[in-house]
């Protein structure tokens, strides 16, 4: 399990903000159907806790959980 570097409680995921991204839909002229979320840009790995930014990166991310 990870600790936050800045509140110090056990987490065992990251909150992850993208500030840019596209999202997909299909609409069939009455209801829309989501297909899909892409990230175009800035992203950041958060503690759910605290909010503190752990890391930019999804496999400093994956690293940082995994201990």
């Amino acid at each position: 399990m990870a600790i936050c570097p800045n509140c110090g409680k056990q987490i065992t995921f990251l909150k992850n903000y993208v500030y840019n991204s596209i999202a997909e839909y299909n609409f069939d002229g009455q209801d829309y159907e989501f297909v899909d979320c892409l990230s175009v840009g800035h992203e950041e790995y958060c503690c759910p806790e605290c909010g503190y930014k752990i890391t930019e990166d999804e496999q400093q991310a994956k690293k940082f959980l995994s201990g």
